[in-house]
């Protein structure tokens, strides 16, 4: 990925999580007391799966939101080595 694509995804990232902060802050979106994932009572961080799509997201405590991101990037790693063309030996 180019430095200008990094950039890019990464403004992308900024303006998703701007926008779903502020809709928590003016009550359009409320923010549950608990993890999606397991259940737990806290204060969970939104997760965006597509950051085109900034007000939605998957409502994750810290622990399952960084496994999800773990997760996430090693899914993203296998595509690229297996997208990847090697020349004939």
């Amino acid at each position: 990925m180019s430095s200008r694509q990094n950039k890019e995804r990464d403004l992308h990232k900024v303006k998703a999580r701007y926008l779903i902060e502020q809709a928590v802050k003016i009550g359009f979106i409320v923010r549950p007391e608990e993890c999606f994932e397991c259940g737990i009572k806290c204060k969970p961080d939104g997760h965006h799966e597509d950051y085109s799509k900034p007000l939605e997201v998957i409502w994750l405590c810290r622990p399952c939101h960084k496994e999800r991101h773990r997760k996430n990037d090693s899914t993203q790693q296998r595509k690229r080595l297996s997208t990847r063309h090697y020349p004939d030996s």
